[in-house]
């Protein structure tokens, strides 16, 4: 059921794991920001998972611009991804997977800084309420997009799903 017991001070330990390549903390709510900021200075990560860190800012997920060679972010069912986290997103250049499952603060505008990204094949806006068609527009320029998920997202309409016929 998720790491549930770790806190900061574990994660502590984790910071010296310098090769690491992938790191998954799920269902958690006792790590916060701190504990984001040891993770965050994993240079060689390539897959992070964070779903249900429930306690974790968007400050926090903010410092994961850092990541440099991220590939991988899931950031499901994380309450703290606004619009904001999707501009410091926009610098993981090497970023292909983006799970934003369940992130209900997200808007539409925030998909602006993603528009122009150079690798996101793959991004999940499944249960996103808060966002509409103006979101796809954003997407419909994104070159490089090949999956997108948008299943329990109610603000799409026929109108919206035709944006996308330019990612063909």
């Amino acid at each position: 059921n998720g790491c549930i017991n770790i806190k900061n001070e574990g994660i502590q330990a984790v910071g010296a794991l310098t090769e690491l390549k992938s790191f998954t903390l799920t269902n958690n709510d006792r790590v916060s920001d701190e504990g984001i900021s040891v993770i965050a200075a994993l240079e060689n990560l390539k897959e992070l998972d964070l779903t249900r860190c429930r306690k974790i800012t968007a400050k926090g997920l903010k410092a994961l611009n850092c990541l440099k060679k991220l590939e991988v972010l899931n950031l499901t069912w994380c309450s703290a991804v606004d619009d904001s986290v999707l501009e410091q997103l926009s610098d993981l250049k090497n970023l292909k997977t983006l799970f934003l499952t369940y992130c209900e603060p997200l808007e539409s505008e925030g998909f602006k800084f993603l528009e122009n990204h150079p690798a996101l094949s793959y991004i999940s806006l499944s249960g996103c309420i808060g966002i509409d068609d103006k979101a796809l527009e954003y997407l419909s320029q994104m070159e490089h997009l090949e999956h997108l998920l948008l299943d329990n997202s109610y603000g799409f309409t026929n109108e919206g799903l035709k944006l996308l016929k330019t990612l063909t």
